[in-house]
């Protein structure tokens, strides 16, 4: 939306995409190996801070998505690594801040920067009875934990943070009765509409 009120004062964007499937908060610092996704020798964050380096006199915003990679591999349809998920939580709370800072140190003084945090997929595993109640129910603590981290690294950091938890109205477990599922929290049907998790 705001890119269209934008276009019509004439205002243009282009977008850089320098993300990549299955970083996560530490590997983004592994300059000397190439990072998890190694893109012709280059890693994500060195390729970021290029470009910052070489567009610091121009206006832009840069989303952080990180964190959700350190927690995924705990996390399965019917169980919850405990030790994972606070060793996960710990990688980020030690790692992202060293992140965010060589990003803004590398940024023009009109970038914008706004940080996300997530919604909790695993919400959908609810529907595979009781097992899946138990996990969706461990699950939504953890991500709960792992947001206030992210909100934490990026609030310390003067970074606006996204509120994607709140879209997906993630902590609302009010019963709503939806057709061919019965009563099922407000959470896990936002789930099911907006993701394919269902």
């Amino acid at each position: 939306l705001v890119g269209f009120e934008e276009r019509d004062k004439g205002v243009t964007f282009n977008t850089v995409h320098v993300g990549c499937p299955g970083e996560t908060a530490q590997s983004m610092l592994e300059i000397d190996n190439g990072g998890q996704c190694n893109n012709k020798g280059t890693p994500q964050l060195t390729r970021v801070i290029n470009y910052l380096r070489a567009n610091q006199n121009r206006a832009g915003l840069v989303t952080i998505d990180i964190g959700f990679n350190n927690v995924r591999p705990c996390q399965t349809p019917t169980s919850v690594d405990e030790s994972c998920m606070d060793r996960g939580i710990a990688f980020v709370r030690n790692d992202l801040p060293k992140v965010v800072q060589q990003l803004k140190a590398a940024a023009g003084t009109n970038v914008f920067f706004v940080g996300l945090e997530y919604y909790d997929p695993f919400l959908a595993n609810y529907l595979s009875g009781s097992t899946g109640f138990a996990v969706a129910t461990a699950t939504l603590v953890d991500m709960n934990r792992l947001n206030a981290t992210l909100h934490s690294v990026y609030s310390a950091a003067g970074i606006a943070v996204a509120d994607v938890p709140g879209a997906f109205q993630m902590n609302d477990t009010t019963q709503e009765d939806i057709p061919n599922l019965g009563k099922i929290p407000q959470n896990v049907a936002e789930v099911c509409l907006l993701t394919w998790m269902c």
